[in-house]
């Protein structure tokens, strides 16, 4: 497939399907989300996105400018991985006024 022509194309493309997929299943009570909590499933969720955002910038030949889009998107990349973070092992309790819960 076209695809998945260069493995940072394949990397990126799992990275956010994994993302896509742990958020639609923290989006609804089920199973998973009664045992693992809702809020952690969305926080690994970001990370994966958050790791997604540089990956897919490596081996671009985007000229001079590539190496800034790199930084930036590494930047917002990490933010984001760093909110994952603290949803997925502290409830949010350093982003949100109070940590989250799972109802």
């Amino acid at each position: 497939m076209a695809l998945f022509r260069t493995p940072t194309t394949a990397v990126q493309v799992v990275l956010i399907g994994a993302a896509g997929v742990l958020d639609a299943v923290a989006a609804f009570r089920n199973p998973v989300t009664a045992r693992i909590g809702w809020f952690r499933l969305s926080g690994v969720a970001n990370v994966a996105l958050g790791l997604a955002l540089p990956v897919g910038i490596l081996g671009w030949d985007g000229g001079p400018g590539g190496l800034l889009l790199l930084v930036v998107m590494t930047a917002g990349g990490l933010s984001l991985a760093a909110v994952g973070v603290d949803v997925a092992l502290y409830a949010g309790a350093h982003v949100y006024e109070r940590p989250l819960d799972e109802g």
